[in-house]
């Protein structure tokens, strides 16, 4: 996912007693006054929460000077600590899923929490896909002494054909007759893959086709992967409904409904949205989070993000980013928090740009593409294209510096 410790925000939500519906002022003063009964000194590395609790919190001395790294094993340390004094008092059960998609902030929390547990009443479970938790082998969580690996096979044909049952009473209202070998249709085009189930039974309803219409069941072209299905149906949206939910990907799988109007004007105005959004909450491609007045959404399942986000043009992700940050002061690529200048989002943005257009073939470090952004940033002292120097008091914001600076390295081209 692109949002740093996603799938730890609600878990701290809930550790510190947070409501989200209300100010976040309210919700800053409950963490400081639960850091105070721990530790007083704990007060001090307060702002560092922001991240992982999803709102800001403004830094104060200490906090402001502290370097990424710092920043980040701060933090944990910090989390540890608090989940340490919770559970002195009762014996605390973490659930953590779809891990085989989480940012790698995240995992290293993961990790970390999982090496200090040990003597703790703590039980972590992780749900993951093994083929895909390979790429993340480097957190050598699986070689913990305390680690047990549960293994799910897939559905079998009577544990599939109660979930279609289910699904299939959910959606008809009723208990509808199943004619002889839709459940095996079913299950074998999804290899017994619970989600894949789901959504194909979702996939025949938007089509208007129920089990018991054979014929037409016979004319379906069912799709062969997860990732052809997800976009078949996103197909059938709207115009506005397509845009709508391809904006909410980039903003992440959790997204504020408030959000979309403000990042990207030209989806209309909010009545129109929210119609969009009630649609895609029925569809249950998109389902309702929390209510008004904090009106959020969640994308179902992690796939549905990455497929609506793959179908924008790069330009477009690209912008949307840029805005995202600009408006939250975090990175909305990896959920960093930003300086207050322009130049933070810009630069922060860029990195993830040049990864994103490189893929695998990445040849700079995130520390050397910082050691010679920032270089050029520092050392910027002329008007952009003309190499002449600038007036003494020349006015020239942060924005117009990084664009001065990222033309200067030319990026597309050296990175």
């Amino acid at each position: 996912t692109n949002t740093s410790y996603l799938v730890w925000r609600n878990i701290w939500r809930g550790l510190f007693g947070l409501d989200p519906a209300e100010a976040s002022t309210i919700q800053i003063d409950k963490v400081a006054d639960q850091l105070g009964q721990i530790d007083p000194g704990m007060s001090l590395r307060l702002p560092l929460l922001g991240a992982v609790l999803g709102f800001a919190i403004p830094d104060n001395a200490l906090t402001g000077s502290l370097d990424a790294k710092v920043r980040k094993s701060s933090l944990e340390a910090l989390l540890v600590d608090c989940l340490r004094a919770r559970a002195e008092h009762q014996p605390i059960l973490l659930v953590l899923e779809d891990c085989h998609w989480i940012d790698p902030l995240s995992h290293d929390l993961i990790e970390e929490i999982g090496r200090a547990v040990t003597d703790l009443p703590v039980l972590m479970l992780l749900v993951y896909r093994p083929p895909d938790v390979q790429r993340q082998r480097a957190s050598r969580v699986e070689i913990l002494p305390h680690f047990s690996e549960i293994v799910l096979e897939d559905l079998t044909l009577q544990e599939a054909e109660q979930l279609i049952r289910l699904k299939l009473e959910q959606v008809f209202r009723t208990g509808p007759e199943i004619p002889e070998g839709f459940v095996a249709q079913i299950v074998e085009r999804a290899a017994g893959n619970p989600f894949f189930i789901e959504e194909l039974l979702n996939y025949l309803q938007d089509r208007g086709v129920r089990p018991q219409d054979v014929l037409l069941l016979e004319d379906q072209d069912l799709p062969t992967s997860l990732h052809t299905l997800v976009l078949s149906r996103m197909d059938q949206l709207s115009e506005s409904q397509q845009t709508t939910i391809k904006v909410a990907s980039v903003i992440g799988r959790l997204f504020p409904a408030a959000m979309l109007w403000g990042v990207y004007p030209q989806l209309g105005a909010p009545d129109r949205i929210r119609a969009d959004l009630e649609l895609l909450d029925r569809l249950d491609l998109t389902p309702l989070d929390a209510p008004e007045p904090e009106l959020t959404y969640l994308f179902k399942h992690i796939i549905t993000q990455e497929v609506a986000y793959q179908s924008l043009l790069y330009a477009t992700r690209a912008m949307l980013h840029e805005e995202i940050g600009r408006r939250t002061r975090y990175c909305a690529y990896c959920g960093d928090r930003l300086g207050a200048k322009d130049y933070g989002f810009k630069y922060c943005s860029a990195w993830h740009r040049y990864l994103d257009g490189h893929k695998q073939k990445a040849t700079l470090s995130r520390v050397e593409f910082e050691r010679r952004a920032l270089n050029r940033i520092r050392t910027i002292k002329k008007k952009p294209g003309t190499g002449a120097p600038l007036a003494k008091n020349s006015n020239i914001d942060g924005a117009e510096e990084l664009r001065a600076s990222l033309r200067n390295l030319k990026i597309r081209q050296i990175l």
